[in-house]
């Protein structure tokens, strides 16, 4: 059964699509591999650290690859140069402690929690644009996020009046 949060969102995707004037492919599929990620993190059961090393395994090989694919190809950038070398192992680094944190956290709040504050980075981002950067925004694109906040308020709204019922 759809909420009413979903019903808004088919509205949204097709209000930015149309403003887009093509499909937002890479969008919505990084909307859904997210999703997968985090309903997989939320149903196997395994520590943090544990899953993050089942994760690097898996990764490595393909991190390898694509390294040996540059490589080929003459443009690795990563030891062309100490400073080069040291910054990419930095953002490694950098990369890995929001994602254990991730990890421990969705296995103890709900999915619905982690999915509306999964929408605060790009608000924030979105908002930075506007305000700080003086970037213009379209018409379209400051509906949809009015229909995205709106959908949040009402499915939130929603929620509480489920829990308040039961």
């Amino acid at each position: 059964m759809f909420s009413y949060g979903d019903r808004f969102g088919i509205h949204r995707v097709i209000l930015v699509t149309y403003g887009l004037g093509t499909f937002p492919f890479i969008a919505l599929m990084l909307a859904l591999t997210s999703g997968v990620y985090g309903l997989a993190k939320k149903k196997v059961k395994l520590d943090a650290v544990v899953g993050m090393a089942v994760e690097t395994m898996i990764a490595t090989p393909v991190a390898i690859g694509i390294l040996l694919f540059f490589y080929s190809q003459h443009s690795l950038m990563f030891g062309s140069s100490i400073q080069v070398s040291m910054k990419l192992v930095l953002a490694g680094l950098l990369t890995v402690l929001p994602l254990l944190w991730f990890s421990k956290g969705v296995q103890t709040v709900s999915l619905t929690t982690v999915g509306f504050f999964q929408y605060i980075t790009p608000t924030i981002v979105f908002l930075m644009g506007v305000f700080v950067f003086q970037s213009a925004v379209a018409v379209v694109e400051w509906m949809a996020f009015g229909l995205i906040w709106s959908s949040l308020l009402l499915y939130s709204l929603t929620l509480k009046k489920r829990k308040s019922s039961n």
